[in-house]
């Protein structure tokens, strides 16, 4: 028998009785990604494990981006706001130099780090704006980028 890699998400089964988001077991700490690209299309192009329980969204935040992560089925698990306010998130604005007035910086390059339950039930993980799919890594992706170097 192989023994099975560290950090690999397992399949857990859901609840057939009942029809609420998977809770988060705080035993198995959050996940940390690290997220690039523009309004157009982000992707999750790093990923590392933290002991800590997730502590939650941040508080008040509300975004048309989100990162949703989904079980079997695309049962939603839990929807996470994604802060993409110091960014340019202007669709028109992709191509465009970055923009500077006084000390704020406006850029089309978005880079942020966002912090995420580690739910063993996840399949995938996708990151929205609205309704629309702007991005998303299954879980095997993201095992391979927990694995990968720092």
């Amino acid at each position: 028998r192989k023994p099975k890699p560290v950090n690999t998400p397992v399949e857990a089964p859901a609840n057939p009785r009942t029809n609420k988001p998977a809770t988060t077991d705080p035993k198995a700490g959050h996940l940390v990604l690290i997220v690039e690209g523009n309004v157009l299309a982000l992707r999750i192009t790093h990923a590392v494990a933290k002991p800590s329980p997730w502590s939650g969204p941040v508080k008040g935040l509300e975004s048309d981006f989100q990162c949703v992560i989904l079980g079997k089925e695309n049962r939603e698990l839990r929807r996470v706001p994604i802060d993409l306010s110091p960014f340019e998130t202007d669709p028109k604005k992709v191509n465009r130099p970055v923009v500077v007035k006084g000390c704020q910086v406006k850029s089309p390059n978005i880079g942020v780090l966002l912090n995420v339950p580690r739910i063993p039930q996840a399949v995938r993980y996708e990151l929205r704006h609205g309704k629309k799919v702007i991005g998303r890594a299954t879980a095997e992706r993201l095992a391979a980028l927990l694995r990968g170097p720092r």
